[in-house]
């Protein structure tokens, strides 16, 4: 045994650690992670040098060092309690300079509860592996694995559980009832002596929050085999069984289904305002809310790509929505699932007599305070971006209400799959949601988001192009080289093929959001907006960038550093449709560039054309195309040329990115434009240019780099097309 007690825990860190290494310790030697068969096969190779009364393991020296580290921990807690807290106590007023120092090194020991729910998990582990081993649960009924497999679930969950096995009409065998019961909630489920799950039934003490849907979601998570998204939404049950009995009178299940009620009612004034436009209100607005979609609460449907948007039944979507019931069309639309969550912070809720958020379009400040207990509420209006979301007003609860209870609960908004976010977008979530910092998730329990070192953001928006037969670092090692200059991406269209090579000057920052806090809804919308624009971004990147057009590694070679003329130049007789295109990231979320060389043409002998997708905060869902300067002059070098806008019609690009998002869809419609047109590709500018300038190659000399290099090589050709 190692002896993680020789040295004294001075912190709860260290005791914490010395903890990890006990378990870690008694897992080796009792071989815990270690199957039956090769147990069996080592057994003749025991060590009988240092075997104790019970085994490997010196028993009485193990409980020992438990309990010395058990007492630190507490020791050190209570230290704190007695000559920290009461000092400052004792202080009164003036405390507030005296604690800040103590407060700053409890958000630098942050990472402490994550350590904590660590090492809790282990312990909960190594229980559930001696229960096995004691048990043998290897040779027990499916049946039986599966009701253990609950009931510790119960328990650990806080919910009080009970078995009932017993013969019910209409079946066989057998039938056993798994009840998990809170204060609040029952959860009863029936299990066949064949493990098969026969029926989930959710009670509440209230039949005002019953619901049948969220039997049919529990139900299926059970006879999916989906442990996981069971854990999820029962654990969600629970935390509001338990909140409610901790911060009487306040009830979390009546808040979620008022917000709910509140989102409807936006979604309806947005509906006419879009003159039933679904599809506008969806991308554009404060979403589509529905209750107990996937998981029990509400999620609200915020954004859809123009494949779902194209496939969608308006008329039946619409029936649908206000049927209350999930559109299948939705299914692959972004949404995100409001729950809650303990905070740092303390949140005033509404009050029984006036449970709403929403404020009416009648309601005025005066009319608010002249009601009972008026002066409680202040309004809030929510920030307006653009035409297509309803100019919202709020109400807001203080703290000073009598009948209000301030908890120290949050909402939290969730997502299925973590988002790759910039820097740039977590630092306006971390922002909108009172953090200081994109580091400062840990003052919300780690809920916001997370980072996995210096990653950045292009390596998480490809990171499933590196997943498949592959050993682990292979992996890691592709996504940080499948984005190298000299990597192609091969996009086939109809007839035409595209080549892409990324060119990426600086890295991106990136970090993967699971989860954002909030407290009131008034800062839905902003949160919405923000998502909106990384999403779309990722949609654009990814429309490039993908399992379908990454290089492969067989039978593909990567693209050479420099290519020759005759690497380029394409025969006449082949009227195959072939481009040569580079991508850059100018700022993440809200800018890509991508550069091109324009077909052959008699009129203009070499010309790279060079656009800008640009995402703006305003309107996120709607991008824009920008045209670069082009690099050329007139035949007497004095006057500078501009783009044709008879080819280059910027109404009409703006229609195809917001209609399509996607950059291969887009440049080949510029492509056929080009090619379609007799005119030239630039006209003489009105403005006179008296020194030559190239407003593209000063951008940056990292970009483009082997498209520059190539013009060089063509001087002196007369046309040339791109291979």
């Amino acid at each position: 045994m190692s002896k993680p007690v020789e040295q004294k825990a001075n912190s709860n860190l260290a005791a914490i650690t010395a903890l990890k290494t006990l378990f870690e310790d008694l897992s080796t030697k009792w071989r815990l992670a270690e199957d039956n068969a090769v147990l069996a096969e080592g057994q003749a190779g025991v060590d009988t040098a240092n075997l104790h009364p019970f085994g490997t393991v010196n028993i009485d020296k193990c409980r020992q060092d438990f309990l010395n580290l058990t007492t630190a921990v507490r020791t050190n807690c209570s230290q704190f309690e007695s000559e920290v807290i009461s000092d400052v106590t004792k202080i009164g007023n003036g405390a507030e300079s005296a604690f800040r120092k103590h407060l700053m090194h409890l958000k630098e020991q942050a990472n402490f509860e994550s350590t904590v729910v660590r090492v809790k998990g282990n312990l909960q582990q190594t229980i559930r592996k001696l229960s096995g081993a004691v048990t043998n649960t290897d040779s027990a009924p499916y049946s039986t694995m599966k009701i253990n497999a609950l009931r510790e679930l119960a328990e650990e969950l806080g919910l009080e559980c009970y078995l009932d096995t017993s013969e019910k009409p209409g079946f066989e065998s057998s039938v056993t009832t798994i009840t998990a019961a809170g204060n609040i909630i029952v959860v009863d489920i029936d299990i066949d002596e064949k493990g098969v799950v026969l029926k989930a039934k959710l009670t509440y003490a209230s039949d005002i929050h019953q619901n049948d849907k969220v039997d049919k979601i529990l139900l299926e998570n059970l006879q999916l085999d989906d442990p996981s998204e069971f854990r999820t939404n029962l654990s969600v049950l629970a935390f509001c069984d338990k909140m409610n009995t901790k911060h009487k009178p306040i009830d979390f299940f009546i808040i979620m289904k008022d917000l709910t009620e509140d989102l409807r009612t936006i979604y309806n004034q947005e509906i006419l305002m879009a003159t039933n436009d679904v599809g506008f209100v969806l991308n554009n607005g404060h979403g589509i809310p529905q209750m107990h979609v996937a998981h029990p609460g509400l999620t609200i449907y915020y954004w859809a790509g123009p494949a779902e948007l194209l496939d969608t039944q308006w008329g039946q979507l619409q029936a649908t929505i206000e049927n209350a019931e999930v559109p299948s069309t939705l299914k692959n639309a972004a949404k995100l699932w409001i729950t809650f969550a303990e905070s740092s912070n303390i949140i005033t809720y509404p009050p029984a007599p006036k449970p709403h958020y929403l404020l009416s379009f009648d309601d005025t400040q005066e009319n608010i305070q002249a009601e009972p207990n008026g002066e409680h509420f202040i309004i809030l209006d929510e920030p307006q971006f653009n035409d297509a979301a309803a100019s919202i007003r709020y109400i807001k609860t203080l703290p000073t209400h009598p009948e209000a209870v301030s908890v120290p609960i949050c909402f939290v908004a969730n997502f299925e799959q973590p988002i790759p976010a910039s820097e740039y977008t977590c630092s306006r979530l971390a922002k909108l949601i009172g953090l200081s910092g994109t580091n400062s998730q840990q003052t919300y329990g780690n809920i916001a988001m997370s980072t996995e070192g210096d990653t950045c953001l292009e390596a998480l928006l490809i990171e499933d192009c590196a997943t498949g037969e592959q050993s682990e670092s292979k992996q890691k090692g592709d996504v940080s080289n499948l984005l190298g200059d000299n990597m192609q991406w091969n996009v086939n269209i109809d007839n035409m093929h595209q080549q892409y090579v990324y060119t990426k000057s600086t890295s991106i920052r990136g970090k993967l959001l699971h989860r954002i806090p909030f407290e009131h809804p008034v800062q839905l919308l902003n949160i919405l907006q923000i998502l909106r624009k990384q999403i779309v971004f990722n949609h654009l990147f990814r429309s490039v960038f993908n399992r379908e057009s990454m290089p492969k590694e067989a039978g593909e070679q990567p693209v050479k550093s420099e290519i020759s003329l005759a690497d380029l130049l394409q025969d006449e007789d082949d009227d195959t449709n072939s481009m040569n295109l580079e991508v850059a990231v100018l700022q993440a979320p809200s800018s890509i560039q991508v550069t091109m060389m324009a077909p052959k043409s008699d009129n203009d002998i070499f010309l790279l054309v060079t656009f800008i997708i640009n995402i703006s905060d305003a309107a996120p869902t709607t991008p824009t195309v920008t045209m670069q300067k082009p690099t050329s002059l007139d035949v007497n070098g004095e006057q500078q040329m501009a783009w044709n806008t008879e080819i280059f019609d910027q109404q009409k690009m703006n229609t195809v990115i917001q209609q399509t998002c996607s950059i291969p869809l887009l440049a080949r419609w510029m492509w056929n434009r080009m090619k379609a047109s007799a005119e030239p590709y630039v006209v003489a500018s009105a403005k006179k240019s008296f020194a030559r300038t190239n407003s593209y190659f000063d951008k940056s000399d990292s970009s483009n780099k082997r498209l520059r290099s190539l013009m060089g090589s063509q001087l002196g050709a007369k046309s040339m097309d791109i291979d």
